[in-house]
């Protein structure tokens, strides 16, 4: 058994956590303001859903807000507040609804590819 094995047993923890025992605290704040940002959003999160998971629905979310904005799409119409019934210029220009039981990254995925079909409206 060597050092690093010792500590371990010893009940010491990995070195990332004696260098920073409040990483993991830091990671589920900033997982949980991210969450709350893409709620405002009327984008639905689930409490199972990684920090890593979160982070690619918000960059999915941002790049599709980002394509609709550059195809004149408003998203103060197209993105009613939570709970008020869209009524888009465009119905390809509202983000698409998560499945109850989709993965994070499936939904941000599927939001990507809502956003490749508004970009390729130029192609056209």
């Amino acid at each position: 058994m060597d050092r690093k094995d010792s500590k371990r047993d010893a009940g010491e923890g990995s070195l990332d956590e004696l260098l920073n025992p409040h990483r993991e605290e830091e990671r589920d704040h900033a997982a949980s303001a991210t969450a709350d940002r893409l709620r405002l959003r009327g984008v639905r999160v689930d409490d199972r859903d990684s920090p890593e998971g979160i982070v690619a629905v918000l960059e999915a979310v941002e790049r599709f807000e980002l394509a609709v904005q550059s195809h004149g799409g408003d998203l103060m119409v197209d993105e009613p507040p939570v709970g008020n019934e869209a009524e888009p210029d465009d119905p390809a220009f509202v983000i698409p609804e998560r499945a109850p039981s989709e993965a994070a990254e499936t939904f941000a995925s599927r939001i990507d590819d809502a956003s490749a079909r508004i970009r390729s409206r130029d192609e056209k």
